[in-house]
């Protein structure tokens, strides 16, 4: 799967990389420990025949990444389709729940909100059929 764009996130706007250096370079010498760790996003060119199985196999995807590599965060996922990363859609419901929680479901869920994990926090007015999970 082809590397689409790497970009830095606003949390490291603190201190300018060299302009000079090349972005990859950056992130080669973060890999190797040869530098401060470098915050990036990684967007993934996928062709499917489904928008449906597409969310489905993203969501998928973005949890199986947090899943095998602590320093991913799932739910910040988004997709888009074509080229259009401006209308990327968040693939996580991700509201605020008690105690800092939020909700790991995929958006648009129904009923109430849950934190991830087994015993994760449920909040929320639910649906006529009670808690999902």
């Amino acid at each position: 799967m082809p590397v689409v764009g790497v970009t830095k996130s606003d949390s490291v706007v603190a201190r300018m990389p060299d302009p000079a250096v090349d972005p990859v370079d950056r992130i080669l010498q973060a890999v190797r420990g040869e530098r401060e760790q470098v915050r990036v996003t990684l967007h993934v060119d996928l062709c499917l025949d489904d928008p449906g199985s597409a969310r489905d196999l993203a969501i998928r995807l973005a949890t199986a990444f947090g899943a095998v590599y602590a320093g991913v965060e799932p739910y910040s996922a988004q997709l888009s389709t074509d080229d259009r990363w401006t209308d990327a859609r968040a693939l996580f419901c991700v509201a605020d729940g008690p105690f800092g929680a939020f909700c790991a479901y995929p958006a648009g869920h129904d009923g109430w909100h849950a934190e991830a994990g087994v015993d994760g926090l449920r909040w929320g007015d639910g649906d006529a059929t009670g808690s999902k999970g």
